[in-house]
């Protein structure tokens, strides 16, 4: 049995919109089925032809919290990435107090946002000068990727600087 069932949906993929149903166990996707394959459900939704997406992953979101909640925090702005169709959101590290730039400050935030998220989440690590030997250990922390900048940004989120310039091709 699964724990819910969406009936007479258009579903779209990649590929294709097709009719069909999805079943769901424990809280993801376990079949897509053809139209009238109606397996047993505790809860079923009618979809009433209507689309059924996937969810989106905003892949650049600035959430500033901890440290500029005022501006937006996990639980507005994930409330409001869950009602856009929006399943998981990518965290920027520049707009925290401080900025994500070490391992630390990665559980630091983990712990002040986690339990306001409403829909699944990750963090962007910062890149900036002196924090190169960081990079390791916000990686293994979870960081799917690393933001730089190369002009200027604020105090506590230096640019990169190729230094005298000889990287520069010369034509």
């Amino acid at each position: 049995m699964y724990d819910v069932l969406v009936k007479n949906g258009k579903i779209v993929t990649a590929d294709s919109v097709t009719d069909g149903n999805i079943a769901i166990k424990d809280g993801k996707i376990a079949a897509v089925l053809a139209s009238g394959v109606e397996p047993e459900a505790a809860e079923v939704i009618d979809a009433k032809e209507n689309y059924v997406f996937p969810g989106a992953i905003d892949t650049h979101a600035h959430l500033n919290d901890p440290g500029y909640e005022w501006r937006e925090d996990y639980e507005h702005g994930t409330a409001a990435a869950a009602v856009g169709g929006y399943t998981t959101v990518i965290d920027m590290p520049l707009q925290n107090e401080p900025a994500l730039t070490n391992a630390e400050l990665f559980d630091k935030k983990a712990d002040a946002v986690g339990h306001k998220a409403y829909v699944d989440y990750c963090f962007w690590g910062g890149l900036v000068p002196d924090n190169f030997d960081d990079l390791e250990g916000l990686q293994e922390k979870g960081c799917v990727a690393f933001k730089s900048f190369i002009g200027p940004v604020s105090p506590d989120y230096s640019s990169l600087s190729c230094g005298d310039g000889s990287h520069r091709r010369h034509h």
